[in-house]
Order: C-alpha cells, then structure tokens, then sequence
C-alpha cells in the first residue's frame, strides 16, 4: 500500500512539474506570435514612393479615382487623364507589430494633389484684394491663384469677398494630372466703345449716346491642363446667341471759356499738383478694379493699343479695365474725369496722372499699369513713373 501511494504521489508531483512548464512557456509562444504575425495592408504607390497605406484595396483605389477626376469641370466630357507619375495599389503584407499609419481617402487625395500636409488658410477681410494679400505673402498674383485651383483666376480676383477663405501654401503636387475635356460654355461678347467728336460740347465732356451692351456666344472648346492649369486650348465651335451692341459716346470739341482755377500743391512725395476739372463719379469698388487689372500683368504693351491681352498703352490699359465694369472713359486725358484728390488720400483703383503717362494705384505706393515695349504691363513703385501731377478718383 505505501508503495503505491508512493507512486500515485510521484505522479502527481510530475503532473504539476509539467502544468508550470506549459504555463511559463504561455508568454514566450505569446511573443514569438507576435514577433512574425503579419496583416496584409493596400499600398498605393506614385511611380515607386509609397503615399500611404490602406486597409482596403477599395479605399487606395478610390483615392486613384479622385485624384484623376478632381481637375475635371462639371458637366465636361473627359477624353483623356493621366497621371505622372502613375498611381498603382499593390497589397503588402507587414508585420502586426510595426508602426503602420493607415490613411484616410479624402485626406491622401488632398496630399496628392498639394503636396503637403502643413496647411496655413487665410480669411479675406474687409479692404482686402487679390493684389494685397499675395503681397502680403511674398507671393505672386499667379502662386496664389495656383494655390487656390478651385477658383478661376478671373473670378478669384474680381470676386474675393471677406470671409472667403483662400490657401497660402506651397503647391508641390505628389503627381502631374493631365486631363484633355471638351467643355461647353457661354461667353460674353464685349461691347466696343465708339467715340464720336461733336462741337455741342465743351472738351473735356462725354455724353452717352447710346449705350453698350454685351453679346454671347455659345463655344465648344477641346481644353488641355496640368494639375488644373490651362496648358492649351483648341475651339472647335462657336455660335453667336446673342449680338453685341456697341456704345456711342460723344465727345466735346468746343474750347471751354477761360475761367480761373486754383492749383492744388503738396510737398509730399512723390510731387502733386494741377488745374483741373472734375467730372462725374460712378458708384464701383476700386479694389476689384485693381484686382481684375493685375491678371494681365506680363502682357504686352502696345502704342495705341486698348487690348488686355494682345497689348495696350497706358491710357487704353486703364480706358479697358473700366470697361470692363461698364464705365466709359475717354481714350486720354483722364484729368477732367471724375474728381480730382489729394495723392495722401489715394486710394485702389484711383488714376494717377504722371506727364505723358497714366497708372492706376494698387496702394501701398504700388501701380500697375502698361508701362513700355520692354517690360509691358506691369506693377511698379509709384515713383517710377515720375512726379504725379494728379489723382482722379472715378468710382466712389
């Protein structure tokens, strides 16, 4: 009997020996898992950099999708996108216990398509213009339009309003997107501004005789970008819908009686001072007037030329800007148009008057203005045009 209680014992003493080896050895298995689990992830790929990592293959190629799609216009039939470099999904398989960020779509596309992940937004404010807040920046009017792709340049600078938020980082795009659309569209057919000469008034005096008004045309247009940037464009229909109706004004050739007038003068620079007449103000805002003229810096200038984008001189430069906001200048001499202020007091889109030479004022002793043949339409200090004899202010 002892003997085998003896051996029932020693049973039971090997038994437990074994449970404790099984149990320590738990932890060590635990971690040997751990070290060679694996979990297989989506990558998606620009050429042979890795952007991110999903956990669906869906989600990576959705973000392909969204990038190929987020330059094309409503309602523009696509012919043709690429990307470069290409975009690929390829499936991975990691290690579970590496340091895996798994990405979100809208948040890759936004990286593909600026090329950062610092982002710095600013909110217009009240006085501010396209002009003013690129400067503000150290940037040009043509980077902060780039940086702002989902607004037309034309429309960002005529129609920025405060509370508009505009982005003011660096576009550096993780890949190039080259869309080729067909995109229909209504265009404005611009009126033409005639000036007839007649002895019923005084020099100096305009009178409207009829007014303009605008035309339309229905175009058809093949247009080809890169990352949202119009590279080439080709018209491949165009029909009128609605006739362009040009503006008469009549201008004075009667020599006005001699009357006495007082010179206005200032000390300050640069130098101000002239006789002159006023003449009617129109209600505008001067800051969208400088906006809209500051897209056709680069331009070229030409002698009697009153094109934006084919050429203009100093006077046609400013006659078309104008234009463009329905108000009708004479082709020169700005002095007897609208009222005459102080050069402290000038304000954006105000017509400063320099001998043989007009510009129009951005602020911050800034112009732009069509300045010669060498260097075109352009935006200068206003000292380089000379002494101003004259500020005219038009819209109030």
């Amino acid at each position: 009997m002892n003997i085998l209680r003896q051996h029932k014992a020693s049973r039971y003493v090997l038994g437990a020996i074994i449970a404790l080896g099984i149990v320590a050895l738990i932890p060590l298995g635990n971690a040997a898992y751990k070290a060679y689990a694996t979990v297989d992830y989506w990558d998606l790929k620009a050429g042979d950099k890795t952007v991110a990592v999903f956990v669906s293959e869906n989600d990576a190629k959705q973000v392909i999708k969204d990038v190929t799609n987020y330059y094309v216009d409503r309602g523009a039939k696509l012919e043709e996108v690429q990307c470069s470099p290409e975009l690929t999904v390829v499936e991975k398989t990691y290690k579970k216990d590496d340091d895996i960020k798994l990405s979100e779509v809208d948040d890759t596309v936004e990286y593909i398509v600026t090329g950062t992940k610092e982002k710095e937004v600013y909110e217009v404010k009240a006085g501010d213009t396209f002009w003013t807040i690129a400067e503000k920046n150290d940037l040009t009017i043509e980077e902060l339009a780039q940086m702002n792709p989902g607004l037309k340049k034309q429309k960002a600078q005529e129609s920025i309003m405060p509370g508009d938020k505009l982005n003011l980082y660096k576009m550096n795009p993780i890949v190039r997107v080259t869309t080729t659309q067909v995109v229909e569209s209504v265009k404005k057919v611009e009126f033409k501004t005639i000036v007839k000469k007649t002895d019923s008034l005084y020099v100096g005096e305009t009178k409207v005789k009829r007014e303009g008004e605008n035309g339309k045309r229905k175009v058809t247009e093949r247009i080809v970008t890169e990352n949202g940037i119009q590279v080439k464009s080709e018209e491949l229909t165009s029909k009128v819908i609605k006739k362009k109706v040009n503006k008469i004004v009549l201008k004075g050739t009667k020599k006005k009686p001699v009357v006495a007038a007082t010179a206005t003068t200032t000390t300050s620079s640069p130098s101000y001072s002239n006789v002159s007449y006023d003449g009617p103000t129109y209600s505008g805002d001067g800051s969208a007037i400088v906006n809209f003229a500051c897209q056709f810096v680069g331009n070229p200038y030409v002698y009697g030329g009153t094109s934006l984008t084919n050429g203009a001189d100093c006077s046609g430069f400013i006659q078309s800007v104008y234009a463009h906001f329905g108000i009708s200048l004479p082709r020169t001499g700005f002095t007897s148009i609208g009222r005459s202020v102080p050069y402290s007091q000038a304000k954006p889109g105000d017509i400063l008057c320099s001998p043989g030479h007009y510009s129009l004022y951005l602020g911050n002793g800034q112009i732009v203005h069509a300045i010669n043949e060498q260097y075109g339409i352009g935006i200068t200090s206003v000292s380089f045009t000379g002494p101003i004899f004259d500020v005219r202010r038009v819209v109030d």
